[in-house]
């Protein structure tokens, strides 16, 4: 695994070395496939999709807009990319699977609340400290496993690794709603069984986590508990045992989206084709953004400068994208006239 800038104590652990300046002759963007949208199911209050009683669990495939396509043939339109990428090194692809946390404590209590006195008062109460899952993001966590787990057994899903925030939400998250379908898939008996060589690896980086400072639940808990609680989540890539990112200072959104240029320079160097990375909505907002994505009929879809106004995932939605990295500002221009 590559030794990621900052990834080993760079700076102590400094803001300034996570919000470091991008790399100007790189930049990202995506391609407007119309093989997916995304997955999400509305919930009601006892945890339940309003329409499972009446229907039979949508498959991601069904989902495609393209009539009788399905995963397999996504993948072998990626690979002819690829392929005609390793010939013109100005541009690479990944396959991105952004997936929001389930309901949190956090997002529970500014709910029934409101924002107001959540912002005012309860943010940053030690109540809220790295927040877990609700028993209604527990349940959310099991319907997204349902739709992984049958797209991989039956559709053809495909997902090679798993980036994971360092905040036990979204670790929950992970473990309760994509891990066992790809560890089933790998005839893996069981998460505790798992090491850190498995064959889908499950990595934490800071350059995930939610926005960060003043909320308490945003700041998360030592590397040594987390190791004691996820032990099949590798750790070794925080920045510090405790958390030193977080402090009453809340960060920038011009700080995030810098942030998030950085997690996207980590997935693009990766030896993986096909990432999961489950997060927090502000990040994967400014994600999406750096990816020049916007609201377009709840598809994704690209503007021509390459800036959009970012995506705002619902609890365990699951958004599948198709990104690019472009190497410099004129390919970029041609990129988005051309797609």
């Amino acid at each position: 695994m590559p030794d990621y800038p900052g990834a080993q104590g760079e700076g102590s652990g400094s803001m300034r070395a996570i919000h470091s300046p991008l790399d100007k002759t790189t930049y990202y963007g995506h391609i407007k496939n119309e093989y997916f949208p995304s997955v999400y199911l509305p919930m009601n209050k006892e945890g339940l999709d309003q329409s499972c009683e009446q229907q039979e669990p949508r498959k991601l495939a069904a989902l495609n807009i393209e009539e009788g396509k399905n995963w397999n043939d996504y993948y072998s339109y990626y690979s002819n990319l690829v392929s005609d990428s390793n010939n013109n090194k100005q541009y690479r692809y990944k396959t991105l699977y952004l997936i929001r946390h389930g309901q949190g404590k956090h997002n529970l209590a500014e709910s029934t609340y409101g924002s107001v006195k959540w912002e005012a008062e309860l943010a940053q109460l030690d109540d809220y400290l790295d927040a877990q899952l609700t028993d209604l993001g527990n349940k959310q966590a099991e319907i997204l496993l349902n739709y992984v787990q049958d797209g991989v057994e039956n559709d053809g899903l495909k997902i090679d690794y798993v980036v994971v925030s360092p905040l036990s939400r979204a670790i929950q998250t992970a473990l309760d709603g994509v891990y066992p379908a790809l560890i089933n898939n790998n005839k893996i008996k069981s998460i505790d069984s798992a090491s850190k060589n498995q064959s889908v690896p499950i990595v934490a980086f800071e350059y995930a986590r939610e926005t960060i400072g003043r909320h308490t639940c945003d700041k998360r808990n030592s590397k040594t508990i987390l190791q004691q609680r996820f032990s099949s989540v590798n750790f070794d890539y925080l920045l510090d045992e405790e958390d030193a990112l977080w402090t009453q200072m809340r960060e920038t959104y011009a700080q995030e989206i810098l942030r998030a240029g950085k997690l996207l320079k980590i997935l693009f160097e990766l030896p993986y084709k096909n990432i999961a990375v489950v997060a927090h909505s502000g990040i994967l907002r400014c994600i999406t953004k750096q990816l020049g994505a916007v609201i377009n009929e709840g598809m994704i879809g690209n503007v021509e400068t390459g800036i959009g106004s970012g995506i705002g995932l619902q609890n365990c939605e699951f958004l599948p994208v198709l990104a690019v990295q472009i190497r410099n500002s004129q390919q970029q221009q041609e990129f988005f006239i051309n797609k």
